[in-house]
């Protein structure tokens, strides 16, 4: 990062601190687009280390919109009665400074739900006829590859009942040329 943005050696000292505890990722995409001499640059205020994660990083709840609670199968956030959250992976390719689900960074123990968990939460949203609108998630879910992501929609296209198949990813923004041909041919299939 020292490389790319002028730092302090204090900022370089600060950051090491806090991705110790909070992992640090932004794409080389996005970090492109960051002015570096600018301290309120909204790119770096979402993405860049902030030693006050380590000074109020105890405080408040590690679970802070309460999943755990809503959580009815492995990877299913179920708190509304008609749409659920698909967790499907940890992995993200920017690791926003405001995510409620930092208690899942590791930099050491990223995850893509196998299959049986995958197929056990699919199974819920098959049994749970309310629910009509699906938002895979994670993490990221376009970190998980075409293939991945097209066997999932395959099966959440069969329940008939669910209407709506959104992602929720950043990909979009921080990793363009993510959206290739093959997801594009995968969504329009599904």
């Amino acid at each position: 990062l020292a490389r790319v943005l002028p730092l302090t050696e204090i900022q370089k000292k600060q950051l090491k601190l806090v991705s110790v505890k909070y992992t640090f990722s932004i794409t080389p995409y996005y970090l492109s687009l960051v002015r570096a001499n600018d301290p309120n640059d909204p790119i770096l205020a979402q993405s860049l280390p902030s030693f006050e994660e380590l000074v109020y990083g105890d405080y408040g709840e590690e679970d802070p919109l309460h999943e755990r609670v809503d959580s009815p199968v492995l990877g299913v956030v179920h708190r509304y009665p008609d749409r659920a959250l698909f967790v499907i992976t940890d992995i993200c390719p920017l690791l926003c400074r405001h995510c409620t689900r930092k208690r899942e960074w590791d930099g050491d123990n990223w995850w893509v739900r196998r299959t049986p968990q995958l197929e056990a939460a699919i199974d819920y949203l098959r049994k749970t006829p309310a629910i009509r609108d699906v938002i895979i998630s994670g993490g990221d879910p376009l970190t998980v590859d075409n293939d991945g992501l097209e066997w999932i929609l395959s099966r959440l296209r069969s329940i008939p009942h669910l209407e709506m198949i959104r992602f929720g990813t950043r990909f979009p923004v921080v990793l363009p040329q993510r959206i290739d041909e093959g997801f594009c041919r995968i969504c329009d299939k599904y």
